[in-house]
């Protein structure tokens, strides 16, 4: 299962078990919100900082610490969520105050 955004819409795609026929599998697609609609998307440095563009600065080549995505929806404004990347921020600056925009 994976969930992907396209055309303004939060779908949740998943694979059917497999019946033995290799390549044969179609991904099904079930529309879980319509009208979602991407308000920031940030990327958090090894400090905590968040940059609109990466590599921000003076950064390395590599992955961020994080990124940051908030999301608008009907009935739903503002959904903000931060993915730790892999080797990304120490815990404990994950859970500090959203940085200012």
């Amino acid at each position: 299962m994976r969930h992907l955004w396209l055309d303004e819409q939060w779908l949740r795609e998943t694979l059917p078990l497999d019946d033995g026929k290799p390549g044969v599998a179609q991904p099904q697609r079930q529309v879980l919100l319509d009208g979602v609609r991407l308000s920031r998307l940030r990327y958090i440095d090894g400090h905590g900082q968040p940059h609109t563009g990466w590599p921000a600065d003076e950064q390395k080549l590599g992955l961020p610490g994080a990124l940051e995505i908030v999301i608008d929806a009907p009935g739903f404004p503002d959904i903000r969520r931060v993915i730790l990347m892999p080797g990304g921020m120490p815990a404990s600056a994950s859970r500090a105050d959203p940085p200012h925009a």
